[in-house]
């Protein structure tokens, strides 16, 4: 009996050493996803008539132009349809061409912000000051978190990196639920560049590939409760309109008319760094 009881707890140990540990989460996922559009309350509407979920508001920028609604699309991920806000005299200029949702951009998450910028660094890339940033969401709670971004690119494929407050709730959390994110592809000029910047990382996420392309946008698919979404900003499309069809799954794709502006990463001048720094701090 002493011996059986003696192999029960051996088993036991070996099961708590090897079997039973808590799985230890990516130090860098994807963390959200944002797509624009030149109206807030436009594209709130195209994505509930899409997909039967309602985005929830998150709130102006008061460091830019720009405010948001967000909705989950999965653990710690979400998506932000960013807007010019309603209060404006006249439409961003860059913002006009966006009558439909286009995706524009993408963060990382990062649970150790210094090193992985450091990391990035030493791998060659030059980055960006790790800067903090806020904004009060409708409920009156504060939500905390820093950034960086990789300087000198501004195209959509390269991503930003956030790290959040560990006292704030992930907006994918506290966004409405009901949709997934079933792929995000990066079409890029520079596929080895950016598999190379992902490496250093140690990313590793079965939602995302990377592929070559002539430009570079983005394309997102989701699960939603009206079937499968597609959102692409298809720059390589011959035709020149914003276009939907809806078949085994929703498709929506939206043409370029001119040389793209991206919204949050770009640097165009030392007037206007502190500006689009401080969308990026924002728009979250």
């Amino acid at each position: 009996m002493i011996t059986r009881n003696l192999n029960i707890l051996i088993l036991i140990c070996i099961s708590g050493l090897f079997g039973c540990t808590k799985k230890k989460h990516a130090e860098a996922s994807i963390d959200h996803i944002i797509v624009a559009i030149n109206n807030l309350d436009s594209g709130i509407n195209q994505i509930k008539r899409l997909t039967g979920i309602e985005p929830v508001y998150g709130g102006s920028h008061p460091e830019s132009y720009t405010h948001n609604a967000l909705f989950s699309v999965g653990e710690n991920t979400y998506i932000e349809i960013l807007a010019p806000r309603s209060d404006l005299d006249t439409i961003p200029r860059y913002f006009k061409q966006f009558d439909q949702l286009t995706p524009i951009g993408w963060a990382i998450s990062s649970t150790k912000i210094k090193t992985t910028a450091s990391n990035i660094q030493r791998a060659g890339f030059k980055t960006s000051m790790i800067l903090p940033g806020s904004r009060v969401s409708t409920s009156g709670d504060t939500l905390r978190w820093k950034t960086f971004t990789i300087e000198g690119r501004d195209e959509s494929s390269i991503p930003f990196f956030i790290n959040w407050n560990a006292s704030t709730i992930h907006p994918s959390q506290s966004s409405v639920h009901g949709c997934t994110l079933k792929q995000l592809t990066i079409q890029s000029q520079k596929k080895d560049e950016i598999k190379q910047l992902l490496n250093v990382l140690d990313f590793s996420d079965e939602r995302l590939q990377v592929n070559q392309h002539y430009s570079d946008y983005l394309e997102l698919v989701l699960n939603t409760p009206n079937g499968e979404l597609i959102l692409s900003d298809s720059r390589h499309s011959k035709n020149k309109s914003a276009q939907v069809s809806i078949q085994h799954s929703q498709h929506f794709t939206v043409s370029y008319h001119e040389q793209y502006v991206m919204v949050l990463y770009q640097r165009v001048g030392a007037y206007m760094i502190n500006y689009f720094r401080g969308a990026i701090n924002t728009c979250l």
